[in-house]
């Protein structure tokens, strides 16, 4: 919030300062970045993509569901506590995997 301010106040009163404060604030955003991005490669390393927990569960709809039979069979499946766990499981493992992808294409 205090960035904000001095950009409003300033209005360009004083642009050698601001453009300090922006540079300084890019590169503790840069910094953190980089920190985030050493944390992911480490959790990255040690997920072992061939794990059955990331493996899709047998018998998986394929998604999204196309129709309301399909909803129903997604349904009857996920009632079995295995299958509810494993697919939950698989989505987890899907969003860590592609914010990781994300950030990483974000960052450079």
């Amino acid at each position: 919030m205090y960035y904000l301010e001095l950009f409003v106040e300033n209005k360009c009163g004083n642009c050698n300062t601001l453009l300090k404060v922006i540079i300084q604030l890019k590169e503790e955003i840069t910094e953190t970045l980089d920190h985030v991005n050493m944390s992911l490669l480490k959790v990255y390393r040690k997920l072992d993509l061939k794990d059955p927990a990331f493996i899709k569960p047998i018998g998986l709809s394929a998604l999204p569901l196309k129709d309301e039979e399909a909803f129903r069979e997604f349904e009857e499946f996920l009632k079995i506590d295995d299958n509810f766990f494993l697919t939950v499981q698989s989505f987890l493992f899907l969003l860590l995997y592609w914010s990781f992808l994300l950030i990483l294409f974000i960052s450079k």
